[in-house]
């Protein structure tokens, strides 16, 4: 599964979370996008950092759910800072 906050243009410039469940193990990886639709480098690659700071999830009956917490402005020039009341 992945999610994107604010892209340029399609999946360009946006700030990425990855996760999925492969053998029953949780992996959830903080990631920006570096061109149109790709590739998904993660933050550390250019020198960011990873601001997962917990996350968990399950796959059960064909389903996937994956959580993760981060801090709203993370400080990190490859994540987005979330405001409240801002869509």
């Amino acid at each position: 599964m992945a999610i994107g906050f604010e892209p340029s243009v399609a999946m360009k410039d946006a700030d990425m979370i990855f996760g999925w469940v492969q053998d029953g193990q949780i992996v959830v990886m903080d990631t920006y996008s570096t061109g149109t639709y790709g590739p998904h480098p993660s933050d550390e690659e250019p020198g960011g950092t990873n601001d997962i700071l917990a996350f968990a999830g399950k796959e059960e009956n064909g389903y996937t759910v994956i959580e993760f917490k981060r801090n709203l402005d993370t400080g990190d020039q490859y994540d987005k800072a979330f405001k409240p009341g801002r869509r």
